[in-house]
């Protein structure tokens, strides 16, 4: 592998992680709490980059602290998907009825 493709792989890596952590949860949370014609696009992006601050950094500090499960790239991963599809689940279910 050479330079190029290393330094192409890492800013895709940092954009997803970005795209992962800071905007994904918040989002579904978004989606959850104001239905979508409610809030317009913008808003809705500046809502899902604070509520994934708002959710995700204390519920791993939460983990971390009283549960005693270490900050890893693993458990925040599993983390952080098991908060993105329950959202989603709670979403699809609240929009079947």
């Amino acid at each position: 592998m050479n330079l190029s493709s290393m330094v192409i792989l890492d800013i895709f890596r940092a954009v997803f992680g970005l795209v992962f952590v800071l905007f994904l949860p918040g989002y579904f949370c978004s989606i959850l709490l104001f239905p979508k014609k409610e809030v317009d696009i913008l808003e809705r992006i500046i809502l899902s980059f604070c509520l994934s601050l708002a959710i995700v950094s204390p519920l791993l500090f939460f983990l971390n602290k009283i549960i005693d499960i270490k900050i890893n790239l693993i458990n925040c991963f599993s983390v952080i998907s098991s908060i993105i599809v329950i959202e989603f689940m709670i979403y699809r279910f609240r929009s079947k009825f």
